[in-house]
């Protein structure tokens, strides 16, 4: 049993962990990037080719449009890596020095039983509702495509400016998306 002075510094330096790991992720924003631009172009063709293997015609189509998504998996991620990656980092290598003893009691196997198959007739309209599933699946996923893609566009174009809020500003609101410059013609 630890005593109380030795777990307020093990949790403190697995404060100054998580706080070298914050600004590593902060300061290397370009290597980050660039490692999630490899994992993107990975992962989509290897979703494309396993989940979507049956629709052949739509691979080329599906892969041009990945393209497009890119720089908002992008954001996302390079957001997601700096607010919870160190954290997530932290805990798991906490995990691997931190010796517990073992559980007393050994788990027992659970058991299953395994149900009867259906009747042919059955598996023919199983069949026909994963078909459905897989396309309904696909299509989603073109839609996903497009639409981030298109978010992605109106962003680089300049067309869709996004305004962080300040915590400090003073207002009671702070909007999100600019308005655009149609309406603030007024003032």
């Amino acid at each position: 049993m630890k005593s109380f002075d030795e777990q307020q510094k093990e949790a403190e330096k697995l404060t100054e962990i998580e706080l070298l790991l914050t600004t590593l992720f902060e300061r290397d924003k370009a290597t980050a990037k660039k490692i999630l631009g490899r994992l993107y172009e990975i992962g989509c063709v290897n979703l494309i080719s396993n989940k979507l293997s049956r629709l052949r015609l739509l691979h080329s189509p599906l892969k041009s449009t990945t393209k497009l998504t890119k720089g908002t998996f992008l954001i996302a991620g390079l957001f997601f890596l700096q607010n919870y990656c160190p954290k997530l980092i932290v805990n798991y290598l906490h995990s691997l020095v931190k010796f517990d003893s073992p559980p007393t009691q050994a788990l027992k196997p659970a058991k299953v039983e395994v149900a009867r198959l259906a009747p042919m007739a059955d598996e023919r309209e199983l069949q026909r509702l994963r078909n459905q599933v897989k396309l309904l699946s696909g299509m989603l996923l073109t839609l996903a495509l497009i639409l981030g893609g298109g978010s992605a566009w109106l962003f680089h174009t300049g067309k869709l400016k996004i305004q962080f809020a300040q915590p400090n500003s003073g207002s009671q609101f702070n909007s999100w998306v600019e308005p655009p410059k149609s309406l603030n013609s007024n003032n």
